[in-house]
């Protein structure tokens, strides 16, 4: 777990070299003291989307706003 600054239109990368996908949550400052989950898929066209594969956590700000802070969560648990 940690958390990082994003830039606006950028995609920033977490190495976790599990070499399996492990189930993760991404949540992103909005402001306000107001988060997102961002998720492979944005319904609500928020601009924050998060993936992964077996090495890399990949998280990125659409959102409009530079340097947004993210904190994510990768638990290293094998949930197959």
């Amino acid at each position: 777990r940690g958390t990082m600054s994003v830039a606006n239109n950028a995609d920033g990368t977490v190495s976790h070299n599990l070499g399996y996908i492990p189930f993760y949550l991404v949540y992103c400052a909005l402001g306000g003291g107001t988060f997102r989950i961002a998720n492979a898929f944005d319904p609500v066209g928020g601009g924050w989307r998060s993936f992964t594969g077996t090495a890399d956590l990949i998280v990125q700000n659409r959102f409009g706003t530079a340097g947004t802070v993210s904190t994510y969560y990768v638990f290293y648990d094998n949930l197959v």
